[in-house]
């Protein structure tokens, strides 16, 4: 009797056994799968993320380049006006001046797109991004943004707080819309032009230098941001799989 009980004992220890490791077993596997679920989901969440990202980039480098290349503009502008100035200037024909006096008056400013990134950084999801160096450099980006557009609010403190004002006193404004965009057709001012007073005034030539000085640093600190975000964009490429520039 004893001899039946054990034995019956032991066979339903082992269907218990077998039970409770099917159970166990069955719970691991669910969480398994809930885990590379998640997995799964955070890593297509991500790659939604930074191809919104991507997006941003690829405009904001095109935005970049551009407002690189009309600070050039400015610059060249800038010397070309400071080869007439001196004592002995004796008058330059209007209409090879105007032009080059609006394009020193001109306030290119770089204003990217951020919304992707900045709801990204704000969210505290930056554990999106399993690329460590992308998600390092994505973090410091805005900080570098803030850094090279000091120079550029110089800038434009510059032609609306002091050069504009001194134009207003020396020519004729209304004869610099026609060669603003959107103003072609623009009416020219009636008054006498006379750039003598203007190109013989020591304070044009230093507005001139300055201008130029400016316009310098800003191409300065611009240059490596923009490296900074072809960098951006190709570690997103590589991260969305679409490695080609």
């Amino acid at each position: 009797m004893r001899t039946q009980i054990l034995r019956k004992l032991r066979v339903d220890w082992r269907w218990a056994a077998g039970e409770l490791f099917l159970v166990v077993a069955g719970i691991l596997i669910a969480f398994s799968i809930d885990a590379w679920w998640d997995d799964v989901k955070e890593k297509k969440d991500g790659r939604k993320v930074m191809q919104g990202i991507l997006d941003e980039f690829l405009h904001n480098q095109e935005q970049l380049s551009l407002k690189i290349a009309q600070h050039g503009v400015v610059i060249r502008a800038a010397q070309r006006l400071l080869q007439f100035t001196g004592p002995d200037f004796q008058g330059q024909a209007p209409d090879s001046v105007y032009p080059l006096l609006n394009e020193v008056i001109q306030s290119h400013t770089f204003n990217p797109e951020m919304g992707e990134l900045n709801a990204l950084l704000n969210s505290g999801n930056l554990k999106l991004i399993e690329d460590n160096d992308l998600g390092v450099r994505l973090a410091a980006w805005p900080g570098k943004l803030e850094d090279a557009q000091e120079e550029e609010d110089r800038g434009v403190e510059q032609v609306w707080n002091t050069i504009i004002p001194y134009f207003n006193t020396k020519i004729p404004m209304l004869n610099l819309l026609p060669y603003t965009d959107g103003f072609s057709g623009a009416a020219s001012s009636r008054h006498r032009v006379d750039f003598v007073p203007l190109f013989r005034d020591p304070y044009f030539e230093n507005l001139l230098e300055n201008r130029i000085v400016i316009s310098l640093r800003i191409i300065q600190d611009q240059t490596p941001l923009l490296e900074s975000v072809e960098e951006i964009i190709q570690l997103l490429r590589n991260n969305t799989g679409n490695p080609d520039i």
